[in-house]
């Protein structure tokens, strides 16, 4: 990217895998991480020592589940008329970044963005 950035992107519909999961997703930079394959855990380091950080994302008491908070998200800003989690012109990049790595593979090119 312009600032020097990379992103590495590997995106499956069907992967021969022992470990099984949906949306998956870890970031990685030069100060922290994140992981959020089995909940969130943040990772980096503080005062020069590494720290994970587990943040709370309970809801009464109860571990969600990504699959009901996406739901419940998806139904309070229908019905409820709450802010989307997810808008449409962010769901429009993604949209068009996985159209670019697609293009990407059938041309062998890099596909670049303004």
């Amino acid at each position: 990217m312009k600032n020097g950035a990379t992103i590495f992107l590997e995106s499956s519909w069907a992967l021969n895998a022992l470990e099984v999961g949906e949306a998956q997703a870890t970031l990685c930079g030069t100060l922290g991480g994140t992981d959020m394959r089995s909940g969130l855990m943040i990772n980096g380091q503080r005062h020069g020592r590494h720290f994970i950080e587990t943040p709370a994302l309970e809801q009464g008491g109860e571990s969600p589940n990504p699959g009901v908070l996406e739901v419940q998200a998806f139904y309070d800003a229908i019905l409820k008329g709450r802010p989307l989690v997810v808008k449409p012109e962010e769901a429009l990049v993604v949209t068009e970044i996985f159209e670019a790595v697609y293009e990407s593979g059938k041309t062998g090119q890099p596909v670049f963005f303004d």
